[in-house]
């Protein structure tokens, strides 16, 4: 699949250029165990494109906590997946502008985001609120989920009024396609909604996690009292894992 052709960027905003490894360690503040895992694990970062108001037609927006002034894609293609989040995070951190990185390891794709504060001590500089991932995707599988997020990305479908909403709407569609992975079908929601679909995501993440100590508890236990207990209490847990992943729908 290729995944960039849909995604309709505007021949304006194409950049299309592999960025040398030795360009962003030599760029950016990275310590030596980070100069280390860049090049071990990158295999090629390219810039794709970059979004400006001159290009995409599409404004700015800045206040004093945060800078949308441009928005880049970047292709972070990686040896292996082990390390993806790590070597992400760095990029994130390395690149100050908000970034919207499409990796891809082994035929399978993530994208990941990240909300960047201008540093009140040096406005040149970013501090990293959180960074976002998407769940893997297939590019060699005929994925409806995976073909209907990636068509949402699709630029003319991404909001317009400011490169802001533009970038927190991919964000938002990496939120949608977690929730659509547990559902079955993708649907593009607005922020209030995904705000409260992440919520949910939470908290089965955390029953999710009971739930598998439980059964490994009942499964060591001897006593048939204790047992029953834990028995009950996992199928309380589980009931309210079924109610949390029906609000999703």
């Amino acid at each position: 699949m290729d995944f960039l052709s849909i995604l309709n960027i505007p021949a304006a905003c194409l950049v299309d250029q592999r960025i040398p490894k030795t360009s962003i360690i030599t760029g950016a503040e990275l310590c030596i165990a980070d100069k280390k895992l860049l090049q071990d694990e990158a295999q090629e970062v390219r810039w794709i494109a970059a979004f400006k108001p001159n290009n995409a037609a599409i404004p700015a927006y800045t206040d004093e906590l945060y800078s949308y002034n441009e928005v880049h894609y970047i292709l972070l293609e990686l040896k292996q997946e082990a390390k993806y989040k790590k070597v992400a995070e760095l990029l994130q951190k390395a690149m100050p502008y908000p970034l919207v990185l499409w990796i891809v390891v082994d035929n399978k794709l993530c994208v990941c985001t990240a909300n960047k504060r201008i540093n009140q001590n040096d406005t040149g500089k970013r501090t990293i609120e959180n960074v976002t991932f998407a769940p893997w995707l297939p590019l060699l599988v005929d994925d409806s989920i995976t073909l209907a997020f990636l068509s949402s990305l699709a630029i003319e479908l991404l909001p317009q009024q400011d490169l802001r909403a533009f970038y927190q709407s991919i964000t938002i569609r990496i939120h949608n396609l977690e929730a659509a992975q547990l559902t079955g079908a993708y649907t593009v929601k607005g922020a209030d909604s995904t705000r409260r679909d992440v919520e949910r995501l939470a908290a089965l993440r955390k029953l999710t996690e009971e739930i598998t100590r439980l059964k490994k508890e009942i499964k060591s236990s001897t006593a048939f009292g204790e047992k029953v207990t834990l028995h009950i209490r996992l199928k309380k847990l589980e009931d309210e894992r079924d109610q949390q992943q029906k609000a999703l729908q």
